[in-house]
């Protein structure tokens, strides 16, 4: 009863904000913010790349050009669960919910990468309220990409420090190496 009831009063603050969807191509609403303008060769390798809107410098990737290791460590670090859940992991939202209620302030957080993505495609404040609009669109995000979709969007378009966005421009960046030859020790 209670879950139903939070279920709707959530509903309802995502009707009120007009969220009524996510971006039909959310890769693209991504590239415009995030993106970085590239100057290639006749050959598709990049001679320059400079900053995007955001003041990042980004390369797109395929899941087939990451090293296993480096989904593995991402997995690990930032939502092991990332397989099982829906968008939003309860259990990683309940511990810290909990650990937070208990510590008086925010120690803990439990975001998923489907809602970290959903943070990038519509940048807000940090207010529960907007946490609570993330987490649906988050679950509408899983409705229409797979999961494979959504692990190559969160590779492409995470931040990895400094002006980096994204494990190809980051392994290229701090590694000089593409990020499909990330060994498992530069994964961690």
């Amino acid at each position: 009863m209670a879950l139903a009831l939070a279920l709707l009063v959530l509903t309802g603050l995502w009707l009120v904000r007009g969220r009524w969807a996510i971006p039909a191509h959310p890769g693209e609403v991504l590239e415009q913010y995030y993106g970085s303008t590239r100057l290639l060769d006749r050959h598709g390798r990049v001679l320059e790349l400079w900053t995007g809107a955001a003041g990042t410098r980004h390369r797109p990737v395929t899941l087939a050009k990451v090293s296993r290791h480096l989904v593995a460590a991402t997995l690990a670090m930032e939502d092991h669960r990332f397989w099982q859940h829906p968008g939003v992991d309860v259990f990683a939202t309940s511990r810290a919910a909990w650990q937070n209620l208990l510590a008086g302030r925010v120690v803990s957080g439990a975001s998923t990468l489907t809602q970290q993505l959903c943070k990038w495609l519509d940048p807000r404040p940090r207010t529960l309220s907007d946490k609570a609009m993330e987490a649906i669109e988050a679950l509408q995000l899983e409705g229409v990409l797979s999961k494979n979709e959504i692990l190559e969007l969160y590779l492409s378009y995470a931040p990895y420090g400094g002006l980096q966005r994204g494990v190809e421009q980051a392994s290229l960046a701090w590694l000089g190496k593409a990020p499909a030859d990330v060994t498992l020790a530069e994964a961690a």
